[in-house]
């Protein structure tokens, strides 16, 4: 076995994609907290038993040469580029920035149908000044799978509803509000967010 690598085309050229894709169909996760997708690139990239892989798990989130690629993950994670970086069957559709959170819309060519795809990072707005804290991903993973494709109005009104029903719609202030101060509710209410 060759030493694994923390290296996106590394990891992506060594990708298993059937059985990730099997993995993140399988929907997890509640209003309550989810999971992390790309430690299911990494178990799918990785071959080796269960402790090599909590190995691979402390280097990544713990060892100081992997800043870098960490914060590169997390930004991937965040704005939805994450699947479409590694494989061309993924298409980024929709994607809102609500300043902790990020909910997109990516389209599977293979399997015809699209991810509603949650991400949170917990301590952006900290007063901790490291980039690598305040985009530090908590949760990301498939919270839906819906057969139609929906326009970034229809994708908006889709994120309200759930919030409504979870007992979350303007939960706080400013929840709509991007990491640069887009108000998308505003912009709603308008009759301009298009």
């Amino acid at each position: 076995m060759n030493k694994f690598k923390l290296n996106f085309n590394y990891i992506k050229k060594n990708l298993n994609f059937k059985n990730f894709l099997k993995q993140i169909y399988k929907l997890e996760g509640d209003k309550f907290g989810g999971g992390n997708m790309f430690y299911k690139v990494l178990f799918n990239s990785f071959e080796g038993d269960g402790w090599a892989y909590e190995a691979l798990l402390d280097d990544y989130e713990e060892k100081d040469e992997n800043k870098k690629f960490k914060l590169k993950i997390n930004k991937y994670q965040f704005d939805g580029t994450l699947l479409p970086n590694l494989n061309s069957n993924f298409k980024l559709e929709q994607f809102f920035d609500f300043g902790t959170e990020s909910h997109y819309l990516i389209y599977s060519k293979l399997k015809k149908n699209y991810l509603y795809i949650f991400c949170q990072r917990e301590s952006f707005y900290s007063d901790n000044p490291s980039i690598y804290y305040r985009n530090d991903i908590t949760n990301n993973y498939v919270k839906k799978v819906l057969r139609k494709k929906m326009n970034r109005l229809k994708f908006f009104e889709f994120l309200m509803k759930n919030d409504k029903k979870d007992g979350l719609f303007l939960s706080h202030y400013n929840c709509y509000t991007s990491t640069k101060g887009i108000d998308y509710y505003e912009l709603y209410l308008m009759g301009k967010l298009k």
